[in-house]
Protein backbone atom coordinates (compact mmCIF):
# COMPACT_ATOMS: atom_id res chain seq x y z
CA UNK A 1 0.00 0.00 0.00
CA UNK A 2 2.98 2.66 1.08
CA UNK A 3 5.82 0.53 0.18
CA UNK A 4 8.58 2.60 -0.29
CA UNK A 5 6.65 5.47 0.14
CA UNK A 6 8.24 8.85 1.75
CA UNK A 7 4.57 9.60 3.21
CA UNK A 8 3.06 9.70 6.41
CA UNK A 9 -0.15 8.57 6.31
CA UNK A 10 -3.09 9.53 9.09
CA UNK A 11 -3.43 6.09 9.68
CA UNK A 12 -5.15 6.73 13.33
CA UNK A 13 -8.97 6.31 12.13
CA UNK A 14 -8.96 4.26 9.38
CA UNK A 15 -11.46 1.10 9.99
CA UNK A 16 -8.90 -1.60 10.05
CA UNK A 17 -12.10 -4.26 11.41
CA UNK A 18 -12.71 -6.32 7.92
CA UNK A 19 -8.95 -6.50 7.27
CA UNK A 20 -7.06 -10.06 6.25
CA UNK A 21 -4.03 -8.83 4.61
CA UNK A 22 -1.70 -6.22 5.86
CA UNK A 23 1.34 -7.31 3.81
CA UNK A 24 4.53 -4.88 3.42
CA UNK A 25 2.17 -2.13 3.87
CA UNK A 26 4.83 0.03 5.07
CA UNK A 27 8.05 -2.08 3.92
CA UNK A 28 10.93 0.41 3.59
CA UNK A 29 8.70 2.96 3.86
CA UNK A 30 11.57 5.38 5.74
CA UNK A 31 9.58 7.85 7.41
CA UNK A 32 6.67 6.40 8.54
CA UNK A 33 5.79 6.37 11.65
CA UNK A 34 1.98 6.06 11.70
CA UNK A 35 -0.56 5.90 14.98
CA UNK A 36 -1.96 2.63 14.79
CA UNK A 37 -2.86 2.34 18.40
CA UNK A 38 -6.91 1.89 17.56
CA UNK A 39 -6.57 -0.52 14.71
CA UNK A 40 -8.98 -3.29 15.36
CA UNK A 41 -6.45 -6.57 14.05
CA UNK A 42 -8.86 -9.30 14.87
CA UNK A 43 -9.47 -10.21 11.19
CA UNK A 44 -5.53 -9.95 10.59
CA UNK A 45 -4.46 -13.06 9.13
CA UNK A 46 -0.69 -12.33 7.43
CA UNK A 47 1.50 -9.08 8.73
CA UNK A 48 4.36 -10.42 6.95
CA UNK A 49 7.21 -7.46 6.82
CA UNK A 50 4.51 -4.90 7.88
CA UNK A 51 7.08 -2.37 8.53
CA UNK A 52 10.29 -4.22 7.57
CA UNK A 53 12.83 -1.18 6.56
CA UNK A 54 10.64 1.39 8.05
CA UNK A 55 13.17 2.92 9.82
CA UNK A 56 11.41 5.34 12.16
CA UNK A 57 8.27 3.29 12.62
CA UNK A 58 8.21 2.39 16.29
CA UNK A 59 4.92 1.82 16.25
CA UNK A 60 2.33 1.07 19.57
CA UNK A 61 0.62 -2.44 18.78
CA UNK A 62 0.61 -3.59 23.03
CA UNK A 63 -3.42 -3.23 22.00
CA UNK A 64 -3.07 -5.31 19.05
CA UNK A 65 -5.16 -8.65 19.30
CA UNK A 66 -4.98 -11.24 16.53
CA UNK A 67 -7.49 -13.94 16.19
CA UNK A 68 -6.11 -15.98 13.82
CA UNK A 69 -2.78 -14.60 13.11
CA UNK A 70 -1.34 -17.40 10.11
CA UNK A 71 2.30 -15.05 9.44
CA UNK A 72 4.41 -12.35 10.30
CA UNK A 73 8.05 -13.23 9.07
CA UNK A 74 10.35 -10.19 9.20
CA UNK A 75 6.93 -7.90 10.11
CA UNK A 76 9.15 -5.66 11.93
CA UNK A 77 13.07 -6.05 11.18
CA UNK A 78 14.43 -2.59 10.43
CA UNK A 79 12.22 -0.47 12.55
CA UNK A 80 12.59 1.14 15.65
CA UNK A 81 10.29 -1.37 16.77
CA UNK A 82 12.38 -4.54 15.95
CA UNK A 83 15.38 -2.44 18.08
CA UNK A 84 13.48 -1.83 21.18
CA UNK A 85 13.62 1.82 20.63
CA UNK A 86 11.18 4.01 22.93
Amino acid sequence: MFKSSSINPGAGEWNTQKVEDMREMFADAASANPDVTKWNVKSVKKIDSIFNGAEKANPDIRKWAFTGLESMREAFTGSNIEKGRP
